[in-house]
């Protein structure tokens, strides 16, 4: 069905479009998170989009990924239960080495059963660069998308980013996603987001999104709201909530992470309201490498 979606972190954008041979449509059961960006964004409701100081941004916002000197690796795996549906992720992030800060994500997904079934791989470069430090950032990220099956692609796409920081804890953001139109609204979306967040990585976080799909007749919007609290420099707790506007469906979030020197785990937990029929767990390892 149209209003199926597919991801996670990652949705960045698609260009020329290429269908394989007849399969059967994806039923309504085969609905999939769009924002399995990582543990942590997934934490806090996915309002990530004016935060992203880790590599959930080379997704959710390309231009936060200059925010702050560092290197990481990322590997997460996610679990979408009533698709059912497996994501595997690696990704790394250089914001140190050069004046524009690099980050390459490869994500894998495979969902369905049977007839239904449609698996592909979406692989994406993000930039980002301090148009002025500590103030104004913009990004841009370019992703190729190949999915077989039920749902089929073979498209490159692209989106930008901008945040605005007034003061050094309030962040604004405004985000373009798969800004080529690929005519494929389940896998790439063209959708807009406007975000905004309060606090800082060794404190809390308080962070809303609005996000709109424009590829529909009438355009949807979904809202997140989240947050974070570093207990000891530690131990990171974190909540949120969400509106899917495409299926009109509510969603909690819980999310909590262990940070010690070089090295984070989180985990992130999705479940629908009501019904009660909708859920997804990701677990998240990170390296940080020295600068």
């Amino acid at each position: 069905m149209k209003w199926v979606t597919f991801l996670a972190a990652l949705c960045v954008p698609c260009g020329a479009l290429a269908e394989i041979p007849a399969a059967p449509p994806v039923t309504s059961n085969e609905y999939l998170l769009d924002d399995m960006a990582g543990a942590r964004s997934v934490g806090m409701g996915d309002a990530f989009r004016a935060v992203g100081t880790s590599n959930d941004a080379i997704a959710e916002n390309p231009a936060a990924l200059s925010q702050s000197s560092h290197y990481e690796i990322d590997g997460f795996f996610g679990y979408s239960f009533s698709s059912p549906a497996t994501y595997w992720n690696a990704s790394i992030v250089d914001a140190n080495t050069t004046p524009i800060s690099v980050g390459i994500a490869y994500t894998h997904l495979a969902s369905g059963m049977f007839q239904d079934r449609f698996s592909g791989s979406d692989l994406r470069l993000a930039l980002g660069y301090a148009l002025i430090p500590d103030t104004l950032y913009i990004g841009i990220s370019g992703q190729w998308l190949d999915f077989r099956y039920a749902l089929t692609a073979n498209a490159i796409t692209g989106d930008a980013a901008i945040i605005y920081k007034p003061v050094q804890i309030v962040s604004i953001a405004a985000i373009g996603y798969n800004l080529v139109d690929v005519d494929q609204e389940t896998l790439a979306p063209r959708k807009l987001a406007l975000a905004a967040a309060v606090g800082s990585d060794t404190t809390f976080r308080v962070a809303a999104d609005g996000v709109m799909n424009i590829a529909t007749p009438s355009p949807v919007i979904d809202f997140h709201l989240g947050g974070e609290y570093l207990i000891a420099s530690l131990i990171a707790v974190r909540a949120g909530y969400l509106y899917d506007g495409m299926i009109k469906q509510n969603f909690g979030t819980l999310g909590v992470g262990v940070i010690v020197t070089g090295f984070a785990f989180d985990v992130g937990y999705r479940q629908s309201v009501v019904p009660w029929n909708d859920s997804a767990l990701i677990f998240d390892v990170k390296l940080f490498l020295p600068t």
